[in-house]
């Protein structure tokens, strides 16, 4: 017989080894440091979190690398991601009427260009209308821009935190 115990050790293992994605963001004083991760899950969740937090750190165009002096002042968050499901809207305001806040992160793709915000973000942007404007400019396209042809998807995280 195995033991409780037992088993909830045997199933973090297999998570860690399952096909995940995560993001790992990086803050410092309570603003953004780095934030880096995948869409799509394509290897085990433990070397994607590994991978993703040293890209947050080093390789997060947006900032310098981190340095010694500031890892006291670090907060480190991984969500992982469950599989994004893509959903149809014929129009923006029913976009804003599906998106659930504070739960659903979304990704908008138009063509080539596309982005991300983690459900996490609602915390600054709790206006769909501006959290939706505001990933549209994130994807390079104007805040305005709606067609036909725009796929959404939606997705929930599991957030664990460190600091």
């Amino acid at each position: 017989m195995v033991s409780p115990r037992a088993g909830r050790a045997r199933d973090k293992v297999s998570a860690a080894a399952s096909r995940s994605s995560s993001f790992v963001t990086i803050s410092m004083d309570g603003k953004l440091r780095g934030c880096r991760g995948s869409i799509m899950p394509h290897r085990s969740l433990i070397e994607d979190v590994a991978d993703n937090a040293w890209k947050s750190g080093f390789g997060d165009p947006r900032f310098a690398p981190i340095t010694e002096a500031e890892l006291d002042r670090l907060d480190f968050h991984v969500s992982i991601l469950s599989t994004a499901r893509e959903f149809f809207c014929q129009t923006e305001e029913e976009l804003l009427r599906t998106i659930r806040p504070d739960v659903d992160g979304l990704i908008l793709r138009e063509g080539d260009k596309q982005a991300l915000f983690l459900p996490s973000v609602w915390e600054q942007l709790n206006d769909p209308a501006m959290f939706v404007q505001q990933l549209k400019l994130k994807a390079g396209l104007p805040a305005g821009h709606w067609s036909q042809s725009m796929e959404c998807y939606r997705f929930i995280t599991e957030i664990f935190g460190l600091h």
